[in-house]
């Protein structure tokens, strides 16, 4: 479906917003607008990652938004984020992606007036700016998920899901970040644009939004190792807790199995099988070496 937004006679630009065109549609917007093909054909495949060209007069860009409705176990680039196309030049812009963007209402209803965006930059910087914001409340909600597994780690009871979310966590934030990383080429390329233009105002929000977003990914990329660090740490720790209660049980219990072994054996001819106090003596044997075993690991402030 192509729509156009905003047309010449009002403003000094052309707005053209499409959603799920179909291969008649895609080819019939390359002719109008003299689009370059391997671009248009870009913007039919969903896996393409954010970059920026450039040929004559118009401008190729694909951006990709976070996507709210993403499985709460996704974590590729392609699960978590909605890929948006976008053509500009001086006196057009044309938006294309997929599924319906309720965003594009809202720069609508906010931003379309002469008085207010009258020229392609300033949306397309309003449209970026837009697209970063989505990846704020997500870094929130990670951030908030991994305090959560912080206290989880140190709860005695054990988390079997816990290194699994850990992982799908860290895998996330590593292809937000990466999501982010290559979206700086288009910062830069519209920072040169906006300095060429002399609208460097609308420039510096959208690159403080960038590097908010880039601090807050890296402080949860350091977080998340950490605490993947301090997880397989406190694992550690509760498998070597677990041997070497068992190692006692073993120390205690391997002079005295070895005792009952040795006259547990059916020989006819066996020395002390006549002792009338052999029984106790026995006895009386394991529990002296029981006593001594428990004291020197006392000494040795192993228990």
């Amino acid at each position: 479906m192509i729509k156009i937004l905003q047309e010449h006679d009002i403003f000094t630009f052309e707005w053209v917003y499409v959603t799920n065109p179909n291969e008649k549609e895609i080819k019939e917007l390359a002719e109008r607008y003299n689009l370059n093909k391997f671009w248009v054909e870009d913007c039919l495949q969903p896996a393409h990652l954010p970059k920026y060209e450039k040929l004559g007069d118009i401008d190729f860009m694909i951006l990709r938004r976070y996507d709210e409705e993403a499985p709460t176990n996704g974590a590729t680039i392609r699960e978590i984020t909605r890929k948006i196309a976008v053509f500009y030049s001086d006196n057009l812009l044309i938006t294309v992606h997929r599924a319906e963007q309720p965003f594009i209402q809202h720069l609508k209803e906010k931003y379309i007036d002469p008085q207010i965006c009258n020229t392609p930059i300033e949306l397309l910087h309003k449209l970026l700016d837009f697209v970063l914001h989505t990846y704020e409340e997500p870094a929130n909600q990670m951030a908030e998920k991994l305090n959560d597994y912080e206290n989880l780690i140190f709860a005695t009871k054990k988390q079997p899901n816990l290194l699994e979310n850990l992982y799908t966590l860290k895998r996330r934030t590593d292809s937000i970040k990466r999501t982010l990383l290559l979206s700086r080429d288009i910062i830069n390329y519209l920072r040169k644009l906006a300095h060429e233009k002399e609208d460097i105002i609308y420039t510096r929000d959208t690159l403080d939004e960038f590097i908010h977003l880039e601090n807050m990914y890296e402080t949860l990329q350091e977080d998340i190792n950490n605490l993947l660090n301090i997880y397989f740490s406190v694992s550690s720790q509760r498998t070597n807790e677990i041997v070497q209660v068992l190692t006692i049980f073993s120390v205690f219990f391997m002079p005295l199995t070895f005792i009952v072994g040795v006259y547990g054996m059916n020989f006819k001819y066996m020395p002390e099988l006549e002792m009338q106090m052999g029984y106790w003596a026995v006895w009386g044997v394991m529990i002296l070496i029981t006593i001594v075993i428990f004291a020197i690991f006392r000494l040795k402030k192993w228990l």
